[in-house]
């Protein structure tokens, strides 16, 4: 997850993984690009790591993306079902994955007296949350979502932002028409204030404050 002003907690994370990948109970799967992965169908109540590659976390209610993870991820790591009930997650390349029961994978947290780091990494979820809350309640019209989406967009790695359509970003995110991008970017792009190609962000030089 790319988050400004909250830092990630990378220690913690690290020592929650490795005790994952040293369980013996624990498996590795794989899944392609496209895949859709909904926790509640695993057969057991489950921790899930994400090794490598890029997962998006979505809403069941609306369809509506809420984060991104960067690997390596631990998630389920509380003993809240809202996870398996509430959202699935979506493959945005291929990924490497592994799956621990958790009554496995709290006996283990115990024995190791992990439970800081857990706690380390429910704050950050909860701080990432709280943040883009706060960024959805600012943006109160058209150009503003777009102004935001377009300034998440070009803070990614390039090879990502490549693969991005801006049209998908903002899509799954807001309920906001496909003609109603199409006009703020075809204003943006011939004041010469970003530029793109076949909807690829390729380049941005400054954003108006207002449209």
């Amino acid at each position: 997850m790319h988050v400004s002003g909250i830092v990630r907690p990378g220690d913690d994370i690290e020592l929650i993984v490795k005790l994952i990948k040293n369980n013996e109970q624990t498996l590795p799967f794989s899944l392609k690009t496209g895949s859709v992965f909904d926790m509640s169908m695993s057969s057991k109540p489950s921790v899930f790591l994400i090794e490598e590659g890029q997962v998006a976390l979505y809403r069941k209610a609306d369809d509506k993306l809420i984060l991104h993870f960067q690997p390596p991820f631990p998630f389920g790591i509380t003993m809240s079902s809202s996870h398996t009930k509430n959202y699935y997650m979506v493959c945005e390349s291929d990924i490497r994955a592994s799956i621990l029961n958790k009554e496995h994978f709290f006996a283990n947290i115990s024995d190791n007296q992990a439970w800081m780091s857990i706690l380390n990494i429910v704050t950050y979820l909860i701080d990432v949350a709280e943040q883009q809350h706060h960024r959805n309640y600012l943006v109160t019209n058209t150009y503003d979502i777009i102004k935001l989406c377009i300034s998440q967009i070009w803070t990614l790695p390039e090879e990502q932002r490549n693969s991005i359509s801006i049209y998908d970003y903002v899509l799954s995110r807001y309920q906001i028409s496909r003609s109603s991008i199409t006009k703020v970017m075809k204003s943006l792009n011939e004041g010469g204030y970003i530029s793109t190609k076949r909807a690829i962000l390729k380049s941005v030089y400054f954003l108006p404050e207002k449209y």
